[in-house]
């Protein structure tokens, strides 16, 4: 089910890549943007499908964040590797999972 749904995510970037403007129609359409709006918004938007590096700094910056404002019963930053099922991604395109395992 994950590969599934994981290919289908694929086929998405590859359609939002390379439609961009029919893809912007169909968001605009769907969630009731004005074509100005989501122009601004597309700019700041990155559409591709990815495990990067960045992301896990990202949650472990996070976890830190939370345990230090006293959010958490947390003492410990989890390893979020234990968390993350990269298999799927890495069955259907490796290239996309830059995370170091």
């Amino acid at each position: 089910m994950v590969k599934r749904l994981l290919s289908a995510l694929l086929r998405a970037e590859v359609f939002v890549t390379s439609n961009q403007d029919e893809a912007k129609a169909i968001v605009a359409r769907r969630l009731g943007f004005e074509m100005p709006y989501l122009d601004a918004l597309w700019k700041g938007s990155r559409f591709k499908v990815s495990l990067p590096q960045e992301l896990l700094l990202a949650m472990e910056d996070q976890s830190r964040w939370l345990m230090s404002a006293g959010l958490t019963d947390r003492t410990e930053v989890p390893d979020f590797l234990d968390l993350i099922y990269l298999d799927g991604l890495k069955a259907i395109n490796p290239e996309a999972v830059s995370t170091i395992h």
